[in-house]
C-alpha cells in the first residue's frame, strides 16, 4: 500500500498522500470562496429579487457594475459578518452513512439556479431544469432569499442525482469557461427518450455511423473531424438483450493502457431498429467529456484531473464506435461479460439508459469520483445484490478510487469478484468489421 501511495503521489502530487478522500478533490479547480465573491449575489436588503428564466437570462449592461456597488453597499459589516461567519453545515434530514463506494456525495455539479426553504427538505431549481433535494447547505445559504446564485454541490449517487449537498457558491461567470459551445453541444449530443411502451424504448440522438461519401471515405467538417450521422426514433427492446459487457479501450501506443471504459449491450436480431429500417445488434452507452474547442477536439489530463470538464452521455451503434476508434491501428477493445442475470441485465440497460438520458448539465468531470470507467461500474453496482455490491473497507478509501478508476484496475476487479467472466478475443483494427460478440 505504501508503495502505491509513493507512486500516486509522485503522479498527481502530495494531496494523494494522506490516502484521503477529501485529499482527492483537491485535484478539482480551485475557486473563489464565498468572502471574494462580489455581493451582486444578495438582494438589497427587504428587497425580494426574482431569478430569471434561462430564456431571459442576457449578458449584464454597461451600467452593471454601479448597480453591484449600491449592492455592496446595501449590508452594513455586522450584516456581512452574519452571512460569511455562520455555521459551514446545516442537516436538511438525516442521511445515513453507506458504504457503497458509489454512494458517498461525490457526484460533482456547478449549476446556477435559486433555492427554495419552502419545501422540506430544501429544493434548488436549476436553470438547466434540474430539480435538486438539498439535503444539506451551508446555513448562510438562507440569508440569500430568492435569488440567482451559482454554487457547486455534489449529489450523493452516480446513477441517482437527486439528493444534493451544496458545498458552496461561486462567481455567477464560473460556468463560462466550462459550459461547451452550441457548435460542440452540435456535434456531442444529449440522447434522450422518445417514448417508452412495454416492449420497447424510441431513442433520439443515437450516434448511428460516421457518414462515407460515394466511394466510401470518411467525410469531415472545416476542422478535420470526422462526422456521424444521428438516428432519432430508434427502437430498442430490452426483452431481446442478449449480453452485457464492461468494455476496456487500450491505447496501444506508446505504450499499451487501458484509457476508456463503457458498457456494451448486445441484443437478438431485431433489437435496435432506426426508423428507416436498419439495424444494429450491438451499442455502447458511454460518459464523455465535451470538448472545448471544434478545432482542437482532444483533451489536456492536467485539465481533467483539474475538475476542468462537464460532461454528457453518448450511445452509439458499435459499428460508428469501432470504427471511430480503432480504424488507424492505435488502440483496441476488450469486452468483459457481464456473469449477471437477464432481468439484471435488462435492468442495467435500463438504469443506464434513465442515466444517459437525465438532465446532466453542469456535472463535473472528475478522475477519481465521475470518469467514464468508474460511471460504467457505478451503473453495474446499481444492479447487483447487497452481497455482491463493490464497497469500501478498511483501507483508506484512495485503494478503493484508484482500483474503480483506471479501467485496466476494474477489469482485474470485475474478474476478481467473479462479476464479470473471461474477456473475449482482442477487438482491433484487423477484426472489428466482422468482430463475433
Amino acid at each position: 500500500m505504501r508503495k502505491l501511495l509513493i507512486a500516486l503521489t509522485a503522479v498527481f502530487g502530495s494531496g494523494l498522500a494522506f490516502g484521503h478522500a477529501a485529499e482527492i478533490e483537491s485535484l478539482n479547480a480551485a475557486f473563489p470562496e464565498l468572502s471574494s465573491l462580489k455581493v451582486s449575489y444578495f438582494a438589497q436588503e427587504g428587497a425580494a429579487t426574482v431569478a430569471p428564466s434561462a430564456a431571459e437570462i442576457v449578458p449584464a449592461a454597461a451600467g452593471a457594475q454601479q448597480q453591484d456597488d449600491a449592492v455592496i453597499n446595501s449590508l452594513t459589516d455586522a450584516q456581512w459578518n452574519a452571512i460569511l461567519n455562520g455555521q459551514p453545515w446545516e442537516p436538511a434530514q438525516d442521511t445515513a452513512a453507506s458504504k457503497e463506494l458509489f454512494d458517498d456525495y461525490h457526484t460533482k455539479y456547478i449549476v446556477k439556479g435559486k433555492i427554495s426553504f419552502k419545501t422540506t427538505p430544501p429544493t434548488f431549481y436549476a436553470e438547466t431544469g434540474k430539480v435538486f433535494i438539498v439535503t444539506k447547505y451551508p446555513q448562510w445559504l438562507k440569508e440569500v432569499g430568492d435569488t440567482r446564485i451559482c454554487v457547486e454541490g455534489y449529489a450523493r449517487q452516480r446513477d441517482n442525482t437527486n439528493e444534493f449537498i451544496i458545498d458552496k457558491m461561486l462567481p455567477p461567470n464560473t460556468l463560462d469557461g466550462l459550459m461547451p459551445s452550441a457548435q460542440m453541444q452540435a456535434l456531442q449530443r444529449d440522447p434522450f427518450i422518445v417514448s417508452r411502451d412495454a416492449s420497447k424504448y424510441v431513442m433520439g440522438n443515437i450516434y448511428w455511423n460516421l457518414a462515407h461519401d460515394a466511394a466510401g471515405q470518411r467525410l469531415k467538417d472545416a476542422y478535420g473531424n470526422l462526422i456521424s450521422e444521428w438516428q432519432t426514433g430508434v427502437a430498442i427492446n430490452p426483452e431481446l438483450l442478449e449480453t452485457a459487457y464492461f468494455v476496456k479501450k487500450t491505447t496501444l501506443k506508446p505504450i499499451r493502457y487501458g484509457d476508456h471504459g463503457f458498457l456494451l449491450f448486445k441484443f437478438k436480431p431485431g433489437g435496435v431498429v432506426a426508423p428507416d429500417g436498419r439495424s444494429t445488434r450491438v451499442i455502447v452507452v458511454s460518459l464523455d467529456a465535451y470538448y472545448k474547442d471544434q478545432a482542437n477536439m482532444s483533451y489536456s489530463p492536467i485539465e481533467a484531473l483539474k475538475g476542468h470538464y462537464l460532461v454528457y452521455y453518448s450511445i452509439q451503434a458499435m459499428e460508428r464506435y469501432s470504427e471511430f476508434k480503432l480504424w488507424d491501428g492505435t488502440q483496441s477493445m476488450t469486452l468483459y461479460p457481464l456473469n449477471i442475470t437477464h432481468a439484471q441485465r435488462v435492468q442495467l440497460l435500463e438504469n443506464s439508459f434513465r442515466k444517459s438520458t437525465e438532465n446532466n448539465k453542469g456535472e463535473v468531470y472528475s478522475l477519481f469520483y465521475n470518469s467514464c470507467a468508474n460511471s460504467a461500474l457505478s451503473l453495474i453496482n446499481s444492479v447487483l445484490p447487497d452481497s455482491r455490491k463493490i464497497k469500501t473497507g478498511w483501507l483508506p478509501e484512495v485503494i478503493y478510487r484508484v482500483k474503480a478508476t483506471f479501467p485496466d484496475a476494474i477489469a482485474a476487479l470485475l474478474l476478481k469478484k467473479g462479476i464479470a467472466g473471461k474477456p473475449l478475443p482482442e477487438m482491433t483494427t484487423a477484426n472489428y468489421q466482422g468482430y463475433a460478440y
